[in-house]
């Protein structure tokens, strides 16, 4: 009986003890967690921007090479719609899947009238709760 009685206030102490560790543990993952949620990284907005320009005045100049963007700086819809997905992705050095969008005073243009093509590009990309074509 006393044997029972000292083997049982060993493993309530390991209990305790494990609960204190735990508790210690998750105290110090919640600091850790709201350490990395307090650090603010900072942006380079300039760098973002120069980068932007970069980028466009690339798709611009593939543009104007494949005569899909005159002068004046009207589009070739047409020629939009003709254009290789996957060439295109290629001499515009896009890795990822993308989408050609066309909007006038913040509304979507379609492609066609007769078609409810609003956007070129990945089938992957929605737009407009229906995916791209290419």
């Amino acid at each position: 009986m006393v044997r029972e009685k000292i083997f049982q206030k060993k493993s309530q102490t390991f209990s305790a003890d494990l609960f204190v560790v735990v508790i210690v543990i998750l105290i110090g993952v919640l600091f850790l967690v709201i350490n990395k949620i307090n650090t603010n990284e900072v942006v380079n907005t300039e760098e973002i921007e120069k980068e932007a320009e970069k980028e466009a005045d690339l798709i611009f100049k593939t543009f104007e090479e494949k005569n899909i963007l005159n002068e004046n700086g009207d589009l070739d819809i047409i020629s939009i719609k003709n254009l290789d997905y996957e060439k295109l992705k290629e001499d515009l050095n896009i890795k990822g899947d993308f989408a050609i969008v066309l909007e006038k005073d913040g509304k979507l243009v379609k492609f066609s009238p007769n078609e409810d093509q609003t956007c070129f590009g990945s089938d992957k990309i929605i737009v407009n709760g229906k995916p791209c074509k290419t």
